[in-house]
């Protein structure tokens, strides 16, 4: 898990995927694509939970239901996962879902391939995509989307990881880890030890969109647990 040589000058001045690191990871299910905006409106009519607000620049956007969700908390996507039956994915769940079994640097591989997900490469006016839009998009473990389209909440409180010798703010500390890269963002946000985090609260509007989507997990030994979502392919 990580990476000795990821982006310079991350957080505080010392890059954030540092060092590499082993961490054993027991048997888990993950989504294969990220909760929609179909899955979530379940969610909101079954609990009386209000529903994202559309963002600013994409009126109607709720209503494009095999978009991914936005706008969510951390705590919205906590819920919504443990209504399902699930919860949020672990870090180290989410980039060995994302790196297979070879440690890889994209999904599909070692070298980037403009085009293959969903980032400011894949076309003239960068958007969010309908989920498994870009099918190329796809770790070793058939889980789509994870280099591109939508940021994804994980568990994780944010911090360095042992042994690193940066510092965090005060204000960091209170942030939650954010995986994965994004429709507006470059080659740079896509590889697979990639981190980012954001407060776990959101204020949507005036231009403050959180372009946060997630995707659920569930341990191997209680899959069973898990709630039949009807038409949920997940």
């Amino acid at each position: 898990m990580g990476n000795d040589r990821g982006r310079a000058g991350v957080k505080a001045g010392s890059q954030n995927e540092a060092p590499a690191h082993s961490v054993h990871v027991r048997a888990f299910y993950i989504d294969k694509f990220e909760v929609t905006n179909r899955h979530y409106r379940r969610f909101c009519e079954a609990t009386g939970r209000p529903s994202p607000p559309n963002p600013s620049e994409f009126p109607n956007f709720t209503d494009r239901l095999d978009y991914p969700v936005i706008n969510v908390s951390w705590g919205d996507a906590r819920a919504f996962a443990a209504w399902a039956g699930k919860r949020l994915p672990t870090e180290p769940e989410w980039e060995r879902a994302a790196r297979g079994s070879d440690s890889r640097l994209y999904p599909w591989g070692n070298e980037y391939r403009a085009g293959k997900a969903n980032l400011q490469d894949a076309g003239p006016l960068p958007q969010i995509a309908a989920v498994g839009a870009f099918k190329e998009d796809q770790s070793p473990f058939g889980v789509i989307d994870m280099a591109g389209n939508v940021f994804e909440w994980v568990e994780a409180r944010y911090a360095l990881y042992p042994g690193n010798p940066g510092r965090l703010t005060d204000s960091e500390r209170l942030h939650r880890v954010v995986r994965g890269g994004g429709f507006l963002l470059g080659k740079e946000m896509a590889r697979t030890t990639n981190r980012g985090s954001h407060l776990p609260q959101i204020q949507p509007g005036e231009g403050r969109d959180s372009f946060i989507g997630f995707r659920c997990s569930v341990d191997a030994d209680s899959i069973r647990k898990a709630r039949p979502i009807p038409g949920n392919d997940q």
